[in-house]
């Protein structure tokens, strides 16, 4: 009979039957910067904010923000919520031309981006972007990796609906960007496929309107950093394993009311993850019992709720 290597994914350990509730997490960014239109050809990486909205001289800021959801939540886990708070450390301060308050939204990137490592201490003290390091014509500096306009296009480097707005006021008053199925589905994308997690671009909703610009605290700032608060629901466990007659047999309790998709491959790094069954939802919680031929030399199984 064939080897069969078999790895359970989630908890990793054969566990007795039992109900998981949801969960949440706090997580820091990973990455933020923010480019200007006013100063081109600079970087903004390692400052100790990041800019977003339109100056006094109708020139535009945009913000950059990652988040890794799967360092932290398990993988297979269902988002539920997604909720993500900013700091806002400083607003327009000309006496003769009174700030506006705005909507800002979080837009989904679409292409990659390089964080950079330039100080700053105000837009026009920082210094022009080295190679692979964001700026407002470039994702990635001294390549050829531009964005579809400068400063990002719509449909090619971002999504262009939102997916959270909050209208911002001035300094001192969090701008907390609060769930949308939106806003889950894209964490709960970069859970399934952090190939695809580009993070968000964080745009005011009228860069024609003026003295919008507001300054946030960025990953550099300490107590003002940004944070994605994520609630999940992470899978049941895999209860027991067991040959049967030469069939493999799976078993686990399902969540009452969720949908559970049981995955295998055959090697546990590459390929795609293919689906054996789905099970539920179920209104009462039930022991299932899940069988798979043994005809590989190694496959490896998991358990999802899709």
């Amino acid at each position: 009979m064939p080897r069969l290597a078999l790895i359970l994914l989630l908890l990793g350990l054969v566990a007795p039957a039992r109900r998981l509730s949801a969960d949440s997490v706090i997580l820091a960014a990973v990455a933020d910067t923010f480019i200007a239109e006013s100063f081109p050809d600079r970087n903004y990486g390692a400052a100790a904010f990041l800019n977003g909205g339109t100056t006094q001289s109708f020139t535009t800021n945009r913000g950059l923000l990652r988040f890794d959801p799967a360092a932290v939540i398990p993988a297979g886990s269902k988002i539920l919520s997604a909720t993500l708070v900013l700091e806002v450390t400083k607003h327009p301060s000309d006496p003769d031309a009174p700030w506006n308050s705005a909507f800002f939204g979080l837009h989904r990137l679409l292409r990659d981006w390089g964080e950079g490592d330039n100080f700053a201490t105000k837009p026009n003290s920082g210094t022009p972007a080295g190679t692979n390091e964001a700026n407002w014509t470039h994702r990635f500096a001294l390549t050829g990796a531009t964005w579809g306009v400068p400063g990002g296009q719509a449909g090619v480097d971002y999504v262009s609906s939102p997916s959270a707005t909050k209208w911002v006021y001035e300094s001192g008053v969090p701008a907390s960007f609060n769930s949308t199925p939106a806003l889950a589905g894209d964490v709960q994308a970069w859970l399934d496929d952090s190939g695809t997690n580009f993070g968000w671009m964080l745009i005011v909703q009228n860069e024609t309107t003026d003295l919008t610009a507001r300054r946030f605290g960025s990953r550099e700032s300490g107590f003002d950093a940004p944070f994605l608060e994520v609630t999940f629901q992470p899978p049941p466990p895999i209860e027991f394993v067991a040959l049967v007659n030469g069939l493999l047999n799976l078993a686990f309790t399902p969540l009452t009311n969720y949908v559970h998709q049981v995955q295998s491959r055959t090697n546990l790094q590459t390929g795609a993850w293919q689906p054996l069954a789905n099970i539920g939802p179920f209104a009462t919680s039930t022991r299932v019992v899940i069988v798979d031929t043994v005809g590989a030399a190694q496959k490896y199984y998991r358990l999802v709720l899709p």
